[in-house]
């Protein structure tokens, strides 16, 4: 393979991922050299292609300033969102008040809430369509500013349409997560959105894929002491098990 192509085979690996460290990529490149990768990422950095962080390299749209569209969000690590949504549909009670974040993976726990009696209040368009099915449920969609990259709603008009609602789950979306930032998300609005909802819940839930960890978008909207429970797939790596157990973080 010529140096070009591996340059476009390691950028659309990386913008797939998200986030990849230097051992996943060795994996699609068997017969070059651990010098020759890195000089390919090195390359790759300095054409502003990638980004290289320790330990691997991410894409550059998680830098700051860039959001990704739901349609490319969405055709993403699939089997672990569904995964994640199916978790997340069995932690819900029937007869409870329910915000509901926007986003690809709160869409799939959508899909897979069942026919009893909730009170759900949500930011997500997309999640809307799917929770219109739900007969026993009241239904309300929080206005505001629309983010047609999400394909959702936020603002001011958002924060005041829960500011007299008192919630038993608050169910929130993440685009990144690290040790030191915490939980991440790319829009300055939708962060305060989704700390108003957590000081107005009993109990905060986050869904993430295990892709998100190591990427760290713009806004912080909670630390991991913030949070009661992470919904996520089968990929963590035993050393952040370890960190939420011990910050007293529930796993699912």
């Amino acid at each position: 393979m010529k140096a070009a192509e591996r340059y476009d085979a390691i950028e659309q690996i990386v913008n797939k991922e998200g986030n990849t460290s230097f051992a996943t990529l060795k994996k699609y490149f068997p017969n070059i050299s651990d010098m020759t990768l890195r000089r390919d990422l090195e390359y790759l950095d300095r054409a502003k292609r990638v980004i290289r962080v320790h330990g691997g390299v991410r894409s550059v749209r998680s830098t700051v300033g860039t959001e990704e569209s739901y349609l490319l969000r969405n055709s993403l690590h699939m089997e672990s969102k569904q995964l994640i949504g199916e978790k997340a549909a069995a932690l819900l009670r029937p007869n409870t008040a329910i915000f509901i974040d926007s986003g690809t993976t709160t869409t799939e726990l959508c899909r897979h809430i069942q026919q009893e009696p909730f009170l759900i209040y949500t930011s997500g368009i997309t999640c809307i369509l799917e929770l219109k099915r739900l007969e026993k449920a009241e239904i309300f969609m929080v206005g505001g500013h629309l983010n047609v990259s999400s394909l959702s709603t936020n603002g001011s008009s958002a924060i005041a349409s829960i500011e007299n609602v008192h919630f038993n789950l608050a169910i929130l979306g993440s685009t990144g997560y690290d040790i030191k930032n915490g939980f991440t998300c790319e829009n300055a609005e939708d962060a305060r959105l989704k700390r108003e909802a957590m000081k107005r819940a009993d109990r905060s839930v986050v869904l993430m894929d295990s892709s998100k960890v190591g990427r760290t978008s713009t806004y912080t909207f909670a630390e991991v002491d913030e949070i009661d429970t992470v919904v996520t797939d089968d990929n963590l790596d035993s050393e952040l098990i370890r960190h939420f157990t011990k910050t007293g973080t529930e796993l699912v």
